[in-house]
């Protein structure tokens, strides 16, 4: 695929990508539908990975075409694009914001420790010192 193709497929995908819903009363509305990478790939029938191989194996070879490079700026630039769109999506409140974090992995993670306090009881005596504390009223 050339820089020109991958631009005007580009270009398709963006200007194209709406989702037709109806409504409870039987209207249909067409409203813009997120743009992602994945979805990107697999409108121009790739993998959902197509554009991460694509850019990996055009930037490991160690001389490149004026073609390549210029495919390299384009896939660069698309990919840009779809985390901005998704970004400014969910700051605007157009998409969710807890999906668009988990895909373009802004998730805080967290570490959650648990210490467990377990009383151990080595005579008859404590363990009627510690029911009689059970069943006061204290």
């Amino acid at each position: 695929m050339t820089a020109k193709q991958f631009r005007e497929r580009f270009t398709e995908y963006v200007e194209g990508h709406t989702r037709t819903f109806v409504t409870k009363d039987g209207d249909k509305v067409e409203i813009p539908a997120p743009l992602t990478e994945g979805g990107f790939c697999v409108f121009c029938g790739q993998s959902d990975r197509w554009l991460d191989t694509l850019e990996r194996q055009l930037t490991a070879k160690e001389t490149r075409t004026q073609e390549e490079e210029d495919l390299i700026r384009s896939v660069t630039r698309a990919r840009s694009f779809f985390r901005n769109d998704l970004a400014e999506g969910a700051v605007a409140g157009a998409y969710q914001q807890n999906i668009v974090a988990r895909i373009l992995g802004l998730t805080d993670k967290q570490q959650v420790t648990e210490t467990v306090r377990q009383i151990v009881v080595e005579s008859q005596e404590d363990k009627k010192d510690i029911e009689d504390l059970r069943n006061s009223d204290i």
